[in-house]
């Protein structure tokens, strides 16, 4: 839902009109043309006594709408500049510390600017378990350290809201619709 950035565009698609924008532009993720901006992240380095010398900026995941993450590389660091809407950062800052409290590895925030929803974080050491599962030859962790680190999250009360999966019902519907039409009963 919602109206396109006025960098999108509207187009017609087999399921009703979609909106269309560049990566950058995302109009939840307001943030993210700063992160993917060298002298905006220069600025942000040299705020935090980080040297840029080097800068490499590379998009690495987006969600649109809902989350990206960009590896910012210097000669001499690296860390990770995570956007969400602005409404979501202060939040998300809250369960990473929490996590971290709680012995949990997740990356440390070292800035947060909740107006830009944009969360500067920590890399972490190791392989990310995702890999390790998806390897030709997995070398995965210990059962039992696993174990630990689920019941790591029990403790924790990161006051999660609850989903209600109706909620995209409609939408999933009209995509079935237009993508199976000898489907429809």
């Amino acid at each position: 839902g919602g109206v396109p950035p006025a960098q999108g565009h509207v187009l017609d698609g087999p399921a009703g009109p979609v909106a269309a924008w560049r990566v950058r532009d995302d109009p939840d993720l307001v943030g993210l043309r700063s992160a993917l901006d060298a002298g905006a992240v220069e600025g942000l380095l040299t705020a935090l006594g980080l040297p840029s010398d080097g800068l490499q900026l590379s998009l690495v995941s987006v969600r649109p709408r809902r989350r990206a993450v960009v590896e910012v590389r210097t000669a001499t660091a690296r860390l990770f500049l995570k956007c969400v809407p602005p409404a979501k950062s202060a939040d998300l800052d809250t369960r990473h510390r929490a996590c971290r409290e709680a012995g949990i590895p997740v990356p440390k925030a070292l800035a947060v600017d909740n107006a830009l929803g944009l969360l500067v974080l920590s890399p972490l050491r190791g392989t990310p378990l995702r890999f390790l599962l998806i390897a030709d030859e997995p070398h995965l962790p210990p059962a039992e350290q696993v174990a630990d680190l689920l019941r790591s999250f029990a403790g924790l009360d990161l006051a999660l809201p609850a989903r209600d999966p109706r909620r995209h019902a409609r939408g999933h519907g009209a995509l079935l619709q237009a993508v199976l039409p000898d489907e429809r009963g």
